[in-house]
C-alpha cells in the first residue's frame, strides 16, 4: 500500500520540479521507499513461497464423473 501512495507522490512531485522526467524519476523513488516500508510491515517473505498449489503442478483438472 506504502508503493502505490509513495509512487503517485514521488511522481507529482518530480513533475512538478523536474517535468516529464522528473516525474519518472520521483515515481521509481517513491516506489522504492514504499517497498521498503511495505516490507517492514508485512515481511520480506510472501506467504505462498515455497509451498505446491494444486494448479501449478500441471496435472488436468478432475472430471466429473455422471
Amino acid at each position: 500500500m506504502a508503493t502505490l501512495i509513495l509512487s503517485t507522490v514521488g511522481q507529482a512531485v518530480g513533475t512538478a520540479i523536474g517535468g516529464p522526467i522528473g516525474g519518472v524519476i520521483g515515481r521509481t523513488a517513491g516506489a522504492l521507499a514504499g517497498q521498503a516500508i511495505d516490507q517492514q510491515i508485512f515481511g520480506t517473505t510472501p506467504p505462498w513461497k515455497g509451498r505446491v498449489s494444486p494448479i501449478s503442478t500441471c496435472s488436468p483438472p478432475p472430471r466429473a464423473r455422471p
